[in-house]
């Protein structure tokens, strides 16, 4: 006599997890679906970087802002839940609030590798992150090549918002 466990859900979480999933660093599951949904949001709302950094040298940047409200917040208060990173408010020009997901390096890298198979208008960029991301983290990559990269993400980024 076998009853189907219904999908957990986490007072105010989005995502139900699921028994099909992949386990996050928190011990979360998120599903496929719910990769979907997060890829599509990074398309529209999102960006990635590789910046200079001081001591450090260059970083990996993953970036998602939308307008202030109780939806946007609760969808941006879960990212760093489920892949690490913070959220901060900002006051934009016109007094509009803001809300921003932000994560760098490791958290950056994860966030990028979960939504990639979804993802739709961002690959190419993402591609190109990642890709420095590997060889840096291998040892690999000259500061020459990161600052390469640094301009090819910013070139691409201006001929999208032609």
């Amino acid at each position: 006599h076998h009853h189907k466990k219904p999908a957990v859900r986490r007072p105010g979480c989005l995502y139900p997890r699921s028994r099909h999933s992949c386990r996050h660093h928190v011990g979360v599951q998120v599903t496929d679906l719910q990769h979907a949904y997060l890829a599509g949001f990074f398309d529209g709302e999102g960006s990635v970087a590789v910046y200079r950094s001081g001591v450090r040298g260059y970083r990996l940047c993953v970036q998602v802002t939308q307008n202030s409200s109780n939806s946007s917040e609760r969808l941006l208060q879960e990212l760093p839940l489920l892949f690490g990173g913070c959220v901060t408010r900002e006051l934009r020009k016109g007094l509009q609030h803001t809300i921003c997901y932000k994560s760098t390096g490791v958290a950056a890298a994860f966030f990028l590798q979960c939504v990639r198979p979804f993802l739709r208008l961002k690959c190419v960029e993402v591609d190109i992150a990642m890709r420095w991301w590997v060889a840096k983290e291998r040892g690999h990559m000259t500061n020459e090549g990161s600052e390469e990269v640094v301009w090819q993400l910013k070139d691409l980024k201006r001929s999208v918002h032609k």
